[in-house]
């Protein structure tokens, strides 16, 4: 599968586009399909979380700061 070969599926409408890269993400493997959705990632903004996934534990951490104020007496 190419780039050209699903360029149609890969410029539709966002609610068709959104689940592609889950079903396409293997294809990252191939130099050329990965190079083509880069450079056109503001095309294709759903593909961002596949090519740049979150680091294990990002975003997970607890902060121990709270911020409450003492309610006036």
């Amino acid at each position: 599968m190419t780039y050209a070969a699903l360029q149609h599926w890969l410029a539709a409408e966002p609610a068709v586009r959104r689940d592609l890269p889950l079903q396409f993400a293997d294809l990252l493997q191939d130099r050329s399909f990965k190079d083509s959705v880069v450079a056109r990632i503001t095309q294709h903004p759903e593909w961002e979380q596949v090519l740049k996934p979150p680091r294990p534990g990002a975003g997970s951490r607890k902060t121990t700061e709270t911020h409450e104020t003492e309610a006036p007496r």
